[in-house]
């Protein structure tokens, strides 16, 4: 059994100054979501792959904007007095504090504050810090901000999503294809292009032994084909015996499915697909003259209330999988670019047959 511990120096940052931070933190008020801790060093504490040098915190949007800066401040002028050399950046709503160097490496630890939303919805999470339970982030929230700080070209965000192809494939699946396909590209290009820079920092990524870790060789490399890889091409929704279901293949042939709860509702369906990418993934997708995705969610309710079991198919093979299967359909009118589903008893000549490119989303 492993330490419930937070990797090093980050857990002495939070040892000295977690308290202060809780009770400044706290004044956001009790409702969820205020505020979160994210960033690398929860992804190290569950993999244990890495140290982590920082302490993120995630302000809502939700907050009121003169609260949040207030308590944002209070907190800076408390590390300020702790000896932290703070940088504000009122404008992009960041305040970083810096402890200054803590090894041989020159690397640097510090608190970092941000006033921002994840971009991609979650339920509530929480992480044990000591005898604190502390709300945090998802981990694929986490890695969805990684992904945005792709032209950055950080050596420890290629290394993360590179390792989360292997310890967590559904969190890096979810934030993979919750981002447009343009990011998606983008980020694969841009790791794969730094890589060899990358590899110029042989100390860059130090291990939970404090050792530089002898697999950050190629990593931008590495999370280049773990993006491409866990890019889906094909997505199925539906409802099945009372449950709302999703399921994906993704550019590795993969599967993967996601079922909610029996007998549950629009409202909770869309809560769970929200959580899972999978309506930003469509908007992304598909949201534009003719194809509305309220339709689809309204139709998977009026099939749950009905007990029909009833289903929208999104694949680059729709035509073949209409002829193995002759269920029911959704049917929803999708660009051109796009292959179209086809309702019951219409003609397969009437299919708009598309480019291969990815279609479909899941958790």
């Amino acid at each position: 059994m492993t330490e419930d511990r937070l990797p090093e120096p980050a857990r002495r940052l939070w040892q000295e100054h977690g308290d202060m931070l809780l009770a400044r933190l706290g004044e956001l008020g009790d409702g969820p979501g205020m505020w979160q801790l994210g960033g690398g060093t929860l992804l190290s504490k569950s993999w244990r792959h890495r140290r982590s040098f920082d302490l993120d915190i995630t302000i809502a949007t939700l907050a009121p904007a003169r609260q949040a800066r207030e308590v944002m401040m209070a907190i800076a002028n408390e590390l300020s007095d702790r000896g932290f050399e703070i940088d504000d950046d009122p404008q992009n709503r960041l305040l970083r504090a810096n402890a200054g160097r803590v090894d041989g490496y020159g690397n640097e630890a510090g608190i970092d504050l941000w006033i921002h939303d994840s971009g991609l919805p979650a339920r509530a999470h929480t992480e044990q810090l000591g005898t604190r339970l502390v709300p945090r982030l998802s981990t694929a929230q986490i890695l969805h901000g990684k992904l945005q700080r792709d032209r950055q070209g950080l050596i420890r965000d290629a290394y993360d999503i590179a390792l989360a192809r292997t310890k967590d494939s559904g969190a890096l699946e979810a934030a993979v294809n919750s981002l447009d396909p343009t990011h998606q590209r983008r980020a694969e290009i841009t790791w794969a292009a730094r890589s060899s820079r990358m590899n110029m920092e042989p100390a860059a990524i130090l291990g939970w032994d404090g050792k530089p870790a002898a697999d950050q060789h190629d990593c931008g490399l590495r999370a280049a084909h773990a993006i491409h890889d866990t890019r889906w091409i094909e997505l199925e929704i539906g409802v099945r015996d009372g449950h709302v279901y999703a399921r994906t293949t993704n550019t590795a042939g993969e599967h993967r499915e996601w079922l909610a709860e029996p007998g549950t509702g629009a409202p909770d369906a869309v809560t769970l697909l929200d959580h899972a990418g999978i309506l930003l993934h469509l908007q992304h997708q598909y949201e534009r003259p003719g194809w509305k995705l309220r339709d689809v969610l309204d139709g998977i309710s009026d099939s749950v209330a009905a007990g029909r079991t009833q289903r929208i198919l999104h694949s680059r093979t729709a035509d073949a999988r209409d002829r193995a299967t002759p269920t029911a359909r959704f049917t929803a009118e999708i660009p051109p670019e796009k292959p179209r589903v086809r309702g019951p008893g219409e003609p397969a000549e009437n299919i708009v047959r598309g480019k291969e490119l990815p279609t479909g989303g899941l958790l």
